[in-house]
């Protein structure tokens, strides 16, 4: 019953205001449901003409559904450029491609930051949700983490083979074998389903390992509501707040062992290292 309410089809919007309740359980579609209740919320406002909704069971959890399907919103990674250049659109960037030295900028501050937690002596490292690879070459080249990726979209895996990076097509569901280091930047406000995510991942980890999950924060102290630069509906199906985040974690089996703010607080990002 519950597989069946979550692959309810939409014809538009404005039909999530007609979906029911259902209980929660690892089949909720987040964005659609609150992946920690399964209720659909209360109207909250809308952005970009799409309507959001905020669940409050476990802290505020914004959700936005503007998908005719799941398959459609997949499809929104998976084809060609055009998550990248939707992004690029938005924020009025240059492509990916142009912007290495600012991946390679945003690496070294992660990767100085987890070596804190982590030291790097050869561990596994991999890093889910890639995109460019820059993050693997900079882990495994200048960090000495024994570093691999792995991605989604082909154009992104084909730009990252073309460098010499070591990632491979796929998502979290394709990650095999053990790993001392488990990274999502900025993935995981993109999942449809984190709860199995977090369950899958947490088998993935070696005994001492880390996971890693930088995510906007939803409802903190950098926080501007409907103008926040990561309320994207059409790309961020679910954003969390901290209690509504260490909710999520917990219900996986997940300890947090550290969780930082990073210092340039226009970021409104949170970073937690999680282990098991």
């Amino acid at each position: 019953m519950v597989a069946e309410a979550a692959s309810i089809p939409f014809s538009n919007a404005a039909a999530w205001f007609t979906l029911p309740t259902i209980p929660v359980d690892s089949t909720v579609t987040a964005g659609r449901y609150c992946p920690l209740c399964g209720g659909c919320g209360r109207y909250f406002g809308t952005k970009d003409g799409y309507p959001l909704r905020v669940c409050d069971c476990e802290g505020e959890t914004l959700l936005s559904w503007p998908y005719r399907s799941q398959a459609e919103y997949e499809a929104l990674y998976t084809d060609g450029e055009r998550y990248h250049r939707d992004c690029q659109l938005q924020e009025h960037q240059r492509p990916m491609v142009e912007r290495e030295a600012e991946y390679r900028t945003a690496a070294i501050a992660r990767l100085k930051q987890l070596r804190l937690f982590k030291p790097p002596d050869g561990t596994p490292l991999l890093d889910i949700g890639t995109g460019t690879g820059q993050f693997v070459e900079t882990a495994h080249f200048v960090f000495n983490y024994d570093a691999h990726g792995i991605e989604p979209n082909r154009a992104m895996v084909e730009y990252a083979a073309s460098q010499g990076r070591c990632v491979t097509q796929g998502s979290w569901q394709d990650v095999t074998g053990q790993w001392g280091v488990l990274c999502l930047h900025d993935v995981f406000e993109h999942l449809l389903a984190p709860h199995e995510c977090l369950l899958h991942l947490r088998e993935r980890m070696l005994s001492d390992a880390l996971l890693v999950i930088e995510i906007p924060e939803w409802a903190g102290p950098h926080d501007t509501g409907l103008a926040s630069r990561h309320v994207r509906p059409l790309q961020h199906p679910v954003l969390y707040s901290d209690e509504s985040a260490r909710a999520m974690f917990r219900r996986a089996g997940l300890i947090v062992e550290a969780m930082i703010r990073p210092k340039r607080a226009t970021l409104a990002k949170v970073c937690y290292y999680l282990s098991r």
